[in-house]
């Protein structure tokens, strides 16, 4: 049974940028630090790759909000809001993390 998924890819148009599409986790395995480990190793594959900077984009919404924090205890930064980008009322929020060597705080 997989209980915890990535998908990233290069940014379109980009030299060393990517995107990550997808991280979730099922509800009974969350907040046992799948998501940060599987986080971790997205970001080795993607510098692996040559990548060097991680774009994520969720919703603003305030069912979102425990994803927003998700990314920002993992060391990402907030880089833009697109005012009602999904629908009126529902932001789209973009993520950034720069490839290093240390990866997001455990």
């Amino acid at each position: 049974m997989t209980v915890a998924y990535s998908c990233f890819g290069p940014t379109p148009c980009t030299n060393h940028s990517f995107d990550l599409y997808w991280l979730a986790t099922l509800k009974d395995y969350q907040k046992k630090g799948i998501g940060r480990r599987l986080l971790q190793q997205s970001f080795q594959s993607i510098k692996e790759m040559g990548g060097q900077r991680v774009y994520i984009e969720t919703s603003g919404r305030a069912q979102y909000y425990p994803t927003q924090m998700f990314y920002k205890s993992c060391g990402l930064v907030q880089e833009a809001c697109l005012k009602d980008y999904y629908d009126i009322g529902d932001d789209c929020l973009i993520f950034s993390y720069k490839i290093k060597e240390n990866y997001p705080k455990k």
